[in-house]
């Protein structure tokens, strides 16, 4: 059972540290948590935000609606070949683990976007960059929760049209 909590302050869920309060906050560990969350009544129209790390995210004042603390981990070996390694990453893991971890693991790709702070379920969203490589370089596809139709849905890297610090997760598939 999901338990959401009135007037949570945001002051460690931020990298600004800015201390503002929700009006509601729920920890997010699992899909069927969002499933849960996305079949109540009244849900699509529910003014909300899926909050990672909070880096990138400047509040101005309190959220008025519901923030879903992403809290959904994991990382698990898809396929291994000798020049590619395919792993499935859920949302929640931190991006700078992430990257440690493949290093450590002696798998390539990831070095140059070491220490980009958050987590990896909002990479994909902005495209995230540095020292020439993009985390479009590098993905196969994105699963994403799809709160209008309550499903899982898969995007190919083609499908989430990644452009300079952009995906279609802030354009067209934004909010859903």
């Amino acid at each position: 059972m999901l338990d959401i909590k009135n007037g949570v302050s945001l002051l460690p869920y931020n990298t600004l540290k800015m201390n503002v309060k929700a009006n509601e906050f729920v920890e997010i560990s699992s899909v069927e948590d969002l499933r849960h969350l996305s079949s109540q009544k009244g849900f699509p129209e529910r003014k909300k935000l899926i909050l990672s790390a909070g880096s990138n995210v400047l509040f101005s004042g309190d959220f008025d609606g519901l923030i879903m603390h992403n809290e959904i981990f994991g990382i698990s070996v898809v396929s291994e070949e000798s020049d590619q390694v395919i792993l499935k990453v859920n949302g929640g893991e931190s991006w700078t683990d992430l990257v440690e971890y493949t290093i450590g693991q002696g798998w390539g790709g990831l070095e140059n976007l070491t220490l980009i702070p958050g987590k990896v379920g909002a990479a994909p969203i902005q495209n995230i960059g540095a020292y020439g490589v993009e985390v479009k370089d590098v993905i196969v596809s994105v699963e994403a929760f799809d709160f209008t139709t309550g499903k899982q849905v898969v995007f190919s890297a083609d499908q989430c049209q990644f452009g300079y610090r952009s995906s279609i997760f802030k354009t067209t598939a934004a909010g859903r």
